[in-house]
């Protein structure tokens, strides 16, 4: 299905500044706690319109695993 976004995004998590997951890196703290609000100016998914949508996801990750590790 196709899509198109323009916007805005205004992110905050407890991350470092340069928040590793933004980079497919492990979170700075092991857990990943953060926010993030999207405000679509003009989008499409298919022929259904988005444009003028607010969303915001909030996540409260799991602590990860010693053995885990950021896929490359």
């Amino acid at each position: 299905m196709d899509w198109e976004l323009k916007g805005t995004v205004i992110v905050a998590c407890n991350c470092d500044y340069g928040c590793p997951c933004n980079f497919n890196a492990l979170p700075t703290t092991g857990k990943c706690e953060g926010t993030w609000t999207w405000h679509v100016e003009r989008g499409t998914v298919g022929e259904t319109s988005l444009d003028d949508l607010n969303f915001t996801v909030c996540v409260n990750g799991r602590e990860r695993s010693t053995k885990a590790t950021a896929r490359r």
